[in-house]
């Protein structure tokens, strides 16, 4: 029998197999890019690529739905279900990153611990801020496990062999006498003075080269820029190598600073090591 019989004028093969669903191939790859960022959203920081994801997702979403338009195979539920998952990789990124950001900044010692605990900015007498903040105990139990140098003793800061030669506790009267204008302490000031020889090369400035530091026995660090008294007079002299200088700073710290436990370190500019001194 020929087949050709039976087509009439006009007609043509059916085409086999499944019938075309316009937009599938995209609604797959917009679904497969939101699970990849869904499953990258739990990573804290890393999670950034969800974001990216989310709007290539849901860009391959709408353009399956824009070409299946009215088609009654079109995608529309992968599309559909591929936002979803897009938004929900957002919202979940942002939540995990706001966690461990909130968990970092009420975690002791960190950066806006420590700051919340300093309010630096000048009081209503327009004293300097008060540049002091509790320490954390790790950080404490570090400080004290460092070696020790008692006053009298002369320990190596960086190019100066450095000794500390006086420590008077309530020397508010004698630092407002030296410079008037470091006005009234919030507690009393305190003044140190060392005893500086300088072992190495080209004159140095103490006052600038000296970063000093006080730790009390209360558990607070206490700034020198607390005390805004300017010890080392005018023209700042310099120091050359081989000659010995003394170098004052100051404190205003609380009487209960000081006890067993109350420090005084030193370090310059361009040294990272600290020493310690025990105050008497």
């Amino acid at each position: 029998m020929n087949r050709n019989q039976f087509l009439q004028p006009g007609s043509a093969y059916a085409p086999s197999g499944s019938e075309p669903r316009p937009g599938r191939a995209l609604a797959v790859g917009a679904l497969s890019v939101a699970l990849a960022g869904l499953v990258s959203c739990w990573i804290p920081f890393l999670n950034v690529f969800a974001f990216a994801t989310a709007l290539v997702a849901v860009g391959l979403a709408v353009a399956a739905l824009v070409k299946g338009g009215t088609h009654p195979r079109a995608p529309r539920v992968l599309s559909v279900v591929s936002i979803a998952l897009a938004v929900l990789s957002v919202v979940l990124a942002w939540a995990v990153n706001s966690w461990v950001i909130n968990a970092w900044n009420n975690a002791d010692g960190s950066p806006k611990s420590l700051q919340e605990s300093a309010p630096w900015a000048p009081d209503a007498n327009g004293r300097p801020g008060d540049y002091s903040y509790d320490l954390p105990e790790t950080m404490l139990e570090d400080i004290y496990a460092q070696p020790v140098a008692a006053a009298g003793e002369t320990a190596r800061v960086g190019i100066y062999a450095v000794t500390l030669t006086e420590v008077e506790r309530d020397a508010t009267a004698r630092v407002q006498q030296h410079d008037p204008s470091a006005g009234t302490p919030r507690h009393q000031y305190v003044l140190l003075e060392f005893g500086v020889h300088h072992d190495g090369e080209g004159a140095t400035e103490l006052s600038a080269d000296m970063l000093p530091e006080f730790i009390g026995a209360d558990g607070r660090w206490y700034s020198h820029l607390n005390c805004s008294a300017n010890l080392a007079g005018p023209g700042r002299p310099l120091l050359a190598p081989g000659e010995t200088g003394t170098y004052q700073t100051c404190f205003d710290v609380p009487p209960e600073a000081f006890g067993a436990d109350s420090r005084v370190s030193l370090r310059t500019r361009s040294t990272l090591e600290t020493v310690y001194w025990q105050l008497p």
